[in-house]
């Protein structure tokens, strides 16, 4: 009775996933690009370096200003007609002026400022695209924790099943007198051994799913399912054991290319301090 009890428990759970909503690998990479509060954080600075490029480029444009003033007097006032004190008398003036200035020669400032400003872009854009890498490997490891925490639950399930009818068995047998009551004993032993596997495997699938939704910015954790890999997400697209690829392909890593970046990046902040030599 037992293990019908827990077979029909297993096969309603079953019933139950299969008609909740399965996440696939590439969904949650997808999903986590559009929600991870850290990429998000590294567009915001992409963002504002687009800004700051803006405002380089603004900076070749001369400066215009223009200025505006009105007075307003009464009583014994000067007219400004006849340059003759009158009183009792309200005289206003206006005065409009507007200037204009560009700058020859500043040292090469505004250009080394531009192309500071370009790379200063570029290492931002490599942020974001690094910090993606990075959360799509994350999401991939903790997606992989999620899938072996399920196969851990089924095996350490299929256990308790096998040792229940197990100890139903035994049981029998030893009411007929045929084994001792301490190899009942033993298979009970055994049995609680697995239980207790079975709820450590369940705390580990909770665990494993909380720390997947939280890479997701998911709330509901307790409901989200993962579906198994087809073959071609197993299958991949690994690099060659060739040593030369392998350079390749580390050479071409956001945070090397980002590197690179901010070597060029100190280069520029010399050459602006350099010009600070030269007229103006």
């Amino acid at each position: 009775m037992r293990t019908l009890l827990l077979t029909l428990l297993l096969t309603g759970c079953v019933a139950v996933h299969a008609q909740e909503r399965r996440w696939a690998l590439e969904e949650c990479i997808a999903y986590a690009y559009e929600h991870n509060i850290e990429i998000k954080t590294q567009e915001l600075t992409a963002e504002e370096k687009r800004i700051a490029l803006s405002e380089a480029r603004w900076g070749y444009a001369p400066d215009i200003s223009i200025s505006n003033s009105y007075s307003l007097s009464t009583g014994r006032v000067l007219d400004p007609t006849t340059y003759e004190f009158v009183e009792n008398k309200t005289v206003g003036g206006n005065s409009t002026s507007m200037g204009a200035g560009a700058t020859l020669f500043g040292g090469l400032k505004n250009r080394y400022r531009l192309r500071r400003a370009q790379l200063d872009l570029r290492a931002s854009l490599l942020g974001v695209e690094s910090t993606r890498r990075d959360v799509r490997l994350h999401v991939s490891a903790a997606y992989l924790e999620v899938l072996c925490a399920e196969e851990t639950i089924r095996d350490a399930g299929q256990v308790v099943a096998e040792l229940t009818a197990q100890e139903e068995k035994t049981a029998r047998k030893v009411e007929a007198r045929k084994v001792t009551v301490a190899d009942l004993l033993q298979i009970q032993s055994q049995l609680a051994d697995a239980e207790n596997d079975l709820l450590t495997a369940r705390r580990a699938y909770d665990i494993a799913r909380l720390d997947l939704c939280q890479l997701l910015e998911l709330d509901d954790w307790a409901s989200f399912r993962a579906a198994p890999p087809d073959g071609e997400e197993l299958r991949g697209g690994g690099v060659a054991d060739d040593p030369a690829a392998l350079l390749d392909a580390a050479g071409a890593l956001p945070e090397v290319e980002a590197a690179r970046v901010g070597i060029d990046l100190a280069r520029r902040d010399l050459q602006i301090a350099r010009a600070a030599y030269w007229p103006t």
